[in-house]
């Protein structure tokens, strides 16, 4: 099963962020919906770091003026992202065996498209695994294929 079966979902995650921004920018993104992670992009676009919404948290408990600081000082500049033709199973591997609860989809040319989700991903392999159990049953019966 591949990421772009369930892109929709995962488009409507997306939240990103120019590198220049403040923190108080990125804050306000945070505040709008359930985002737990914004990616921060340069001037073309592409992908260069990722906030979440712990590293978020982190930087208020620990700056005494936190809202002016530029989010390229609060970004993690490693980012684990995946592509849309990527297979979920492997995708979701990843996330657990790195503990993100968050993963970039990015393009080919590294553009942000979504944001996948460990909870989206698991409902989706679940989905699939249901659908192919009940695509075996109908072939044991002698039903065929749906």
């Amino acid at each position: 099963m591949r990421i772009d079966l369930i892109m929709p979902t995962i488009e409507k995650r997306l939240a990103t962020i120019k590198a220049d921004a403040t923190f108080n920018q990125a804050a306000q993104l945070f505040a709008d919906g359930d985002r737990e992670l914004v990616i921060v992009c340069n001037e073309h676009g592409v992908a260069i770091g990722v906030v979440t919404r712990t590293d978020a948290m982190r930087h208020l408990a620990r700056d005494a003026n936190p809202l002016g600081a530029a989010i390229a000082q609060l970004m993690s500049h490693n980012i684990v992202a995946c592509r849309r033709s990527d297979d979920m199973l492997e995708t979701w591997r990843v996330m657990n065996a790195e503990k993100l609860g968050n993963l970039p989809v990015l393009d080919d040319e590294g553009t942000p498209i979504g944001v996948l989700s460990a909870g989206n991903a698991l409902e989706a392999l679940l989905a699939f695994e249901q659908y192919q159990e009940l695509v075996l049953v109908d072939y044991i019966a002698g039903i065929g294929y749906r």
